[in-house]
C-alpha cells in the first residue's frame, strides 16, 4: 500500500511539473500566500497552483483554527493532503464520531478516494493542510 502511495505521489509530482514547464514557482512561507477567508466556515485558504474551481490540477492549502470541525462530505475526485504545521484528526463515514478519527501530525499524508465521506477536527493548535487533486474540488455535504 506505502509502494502505491509513493507511485502516486511521484506521479502528481510528474503532473504538476508539466504545468510548470516554461517557468518555476516557488513558494517559501506563508509570507508568501494570500490567505482568502472560505465561504461559510472560519478557515483561510491559499492557492499555490492552479485553479480549485477548474477542471485541471490545484495545490492549495488550508489555515484552520484551533479545535475546529469539519462536517462530514466527500469530494468528486481523489484529494491528496499533507498537514504542514499543526495537528487534526480525520476519519471516514457520514456521521461525525470522534472516537473514530485518526491523528495526523505535521508531515503526515492522507488520501481520501473520491466519493467518500470524511470528515475531521483540528487540535488545540489548529493546522495548516495542503490539499491538492484535481478541480473541480468542492466539498458536498451529506
Amino acid at each position: 500500500m506505502k509502494i502505491k502511495r509513493m507511485g502516486l505521489l511521484v506521479i502528481l509530482c510528474f503532473l504538476s511539473a508539466g504545468v510548470f514547464a516554461n517557468n518555476i514557482h516557488v513558494v517559501r512561507a506563508d509570507g508568501d500566500l494570500k490567505w482568502i477567508d472560505m465561504p461559510n466556515s472560519a478557515g483561510k485558504y491559499a492557492i499555490i497552483a492552479g485553479d480549485p474551481k477548474r477542471e485541471d490540477l490545484f495545490v492549495i492549502r488550508i489555515k484552520f483554527p484551533a479545535n475546529y470541525s469539519i462536517a462530514p462530505h466527500y469530494h468528486d475526485h481523489y484529494e491528496y493532503d499533507t498537514v504542514i504545521s499543526g495537528s487534526c484528526y480525520i476519519a471516514r463515514g457520514n456521521e461525525f464520531k470522534k472516537r473514530n478519527g485518526v491523528l495526523a501530525t505535521a508531515g503526515t499524508f492522507v488520501s481520501i478516494p473520491p466519493r467518500l465521506s470524511h470528515y475531521g477536527w483540528t487540535g488545540p493548535e489548529g493546522a495548516v493542510i495542503q490539499i491538492s487533486g484535481m478541480g473541480p474540488w468542492k466539498p458536498r455535504y451529506e
